[in-house]
């Protein structure tokens, strides 16, 4: 390990040993924005050149000011699931969706730059980011995988213990077949439409009547969430009608 650290250490001085500066104009939400996709752009060239110091990377994001001297904060972490997820997250057009929808729920930006990600808002809303994006990734790649298998049991993989106990978050709950109806592409489409975050959990522990499933409408209003239950609703409602 700390051999690797040595290497990486060393290349990253390499790229960096004659560096050219880069100016970055607009207000502040839209520089650091400007900046992230710049970082993801030379970290997909040079691996490890942001990535290799986390704290460095959100220095450079803030324009080397520290937390408290910005208004829109920067947080870095590294991607903690499977290389398959990271993939899913940054190639599939499901996986961008569900990336994009967990920032506009969450009220934050959320870009990719190598294996890490970087929330940038105030800190409730990079909090709320960070726990959507993962509850996104564990559901929708489930949900997707369950379709082609022609069921909906690999839900079940998602558990969300205090989504009962939440202000941003409100429940609803689903039978298997109204489930099976909110394809991965039309629950996209009612959360670009709404601004939400739609996952499916196991009830958090819970326990459900034979049949059902629990349905969270994450985000930070509650016109919002309204707004989504009243479409998932008529959704859900249009399905029982076609099964009677």
């Amino acid at each position: 390990a700390d051999e690797e650290t040595s290497v990486a250490s060393a290349s990253r001085s390499m790229w960096l040993r004659a560096p050219r500066v880069l100016a970055v104009i607009g207000n502040e939400r839209s520089r650091v924005s400007g900046v992230l996709q710049v970082m993801a752009a030379s970290e997909a060239v040079c691996p490890g050149l942001w990535t290799g110091s986390l704290v460095e990377a959100e220095s450079e994001a803030r324009d080397g000011k520290l937390e408290d001297e910005v208004v829109c904060g920067v947080e870095a972490r590294k991607h903690e699931g499977t290389t398959v997820e990271l993939e899913w997250l940054k190639s599939a057009s499901l996986g961008q969706q569900a990336l994009r929808s967990s920032a506009r729920a969450a009220g934050c930006a959320i870009h990719v730059v190598g294996q890490a990600f970087f929330f940038t808002g105030f800190p409730v809303q990079r909090q709320r980011g960070c726990e959507y994006l993962r509850w996104a990734c564990t559901s929708r790649m489930q949900q997707a995988i369950a379709h082609m298998r022609g069921g909906s049991q690999a839900t079940r993989g998602l558990s969300v213990v205090d989504a009962d106990m939440r202000d941003d978050i409100s429940l609803m709950m689903l039978q298997e077949a109204q489930v099976a109806a909110l394809r991965p592409d039309r629950l996209s489409a009612l959360e670009r439409e709404t601004g939400v975050l739609l996952v499916i959990d196991d009830g958090g522990g819970s326990a459900l009547e034979a049949g059902a499933r629990r349905l969270l409408i994450c985000g930070e209003g509650d016109d919002r969430r309204r707004k989504a239950r009243a479409r998932v609703e008529a959704e859900a409602a249009s399905v029982a009608g076609a099964g009677a």
